[in-house]
């Protein structure tokens, strides 16, 4: 099952509030599970499966849910699979602006619609990388698989990989991060505050205001961006205690694979003497049918 949060700015407690929702669903053939409620009064919808949240997610049904006045949010685990990262792509390539990059991946391949594209700042070995983020999922798993061809030139596959998603623990009440998830937040489910602009007397449903500001850092931006120092902090954090678990599961296999190999019964004669393996210089031949005979 997946689970996507929809924003809207109707009355959260009206029956026929579901029940819209319910409605434009259907007419896009997306199957729904369960509909709940959030103390912040939007929804959650629960999928069956990880299509029908894909579909649910597809830019002409976000485009159909938000002529009803539903505003699905991309949760950043299917945003991760939705994106490719190429990495070493050539400098003529590279130097193209950002819209003519997006517009180029159109033309030149016919699958793809971009939603995005970002360029990082060029390495000091001169090494070029471009993040693009895709409409689909299976967008971005064709481009890993066959790779992108623009500017009359192409990114092999094997420069592309899928966008890692490490997942941290918000608070969706006060926000913080990797403190307790929103069932155990100390704050009453009463308590107010804006995500969007942090103020203290609203939430982001009627935040009107166009300064944004970080609960977590104070920065300009909304507090679930991923532009939050903290955030990114956090999340580096998170993989490093990934890859030392991993590399703990692999030390105790090999640990316990030599204990059971140590613990193998050395082999025993008749009156209960173990047997030694036969002691033999490096040049004393193995093979009993070449060794010279006794005289």
């Amino acid at each position: 099952m997946a689970r996507i949060k929809i924003k809207h700015k109707l009355d959260p407690n009206d029956r026929r509030t579901k029940q819209k929702l319910l409605e434009a669903l259907a007419n896009s053939n997306i199957n729904i599970c369960n509909l709940i409620s959030t103390h912040d009064g939007g929804i959650v919808a629960v999928t069956a499966n990880d299509n029908d949240a894909d579909t649910l997610l597809n830019y002409n049904n976000v485009q159909e849910l938000n002529k009803a006045g539903f505003d699905p949010i991309l949760p950043p685990e299917v945003k991760s699979r939705r994106t490719v990262i190429c990495q070493r792509v050539d400098e003529l390539m590279y130097e193209n602006s950002i819209n003519d990059i997006e517009d180029e991946i159109e033309t030149k391949n016919d699958w793809a619609k971009v939603k995005n594209a970002f360029k990082f700042p060029r390495t000091d070995r001169n090494q070029y990388t471009i993040k693009i983020e895709f409409e689909d999922v299976s967008m971005a798993a064709k481009a890993e698989n066959d790779g992108i061809r623009l500017f009359n030139m192409s990114i092999a596959n094997h420069q592309i990989k899928r966008e890692k998603y490490t997942p941290i623990t918000t608070c969706m009440r006060c926000y913080r991060i990797e403190l307790h998830p929103t069932s155990q937040c100390p704050l009453p489910p009463t308590h107010q505050i804006c995500s969007e602009c942090g103020g203290q007397d609203h939430t982001w449903k009627t935040c009107t205001n166009t300064q944004k500001c970080c609960l977590n850092c104070g920065q300009s931006y909304r507090t679930l961006g991923m532009s939050c120092p903290n955030r990114k902090e956090a999340i580096k954090i998170k993989e490093r205690q990934q890859q030392q678990q991993q590399t703990t599961k692999g030390t105790y296999a090999q640990v316990a694979n030599n204990s059971q190999t140590s613990n193998i019964a050395a082999p025993m004669d008749s009156t209960n003497n173990i047997i030694l393996p036969l002691q033999r210089s490096p040049n004393e031949c193995c093979n009993p049918r070449l060794l010279p005979r006794s005289p």
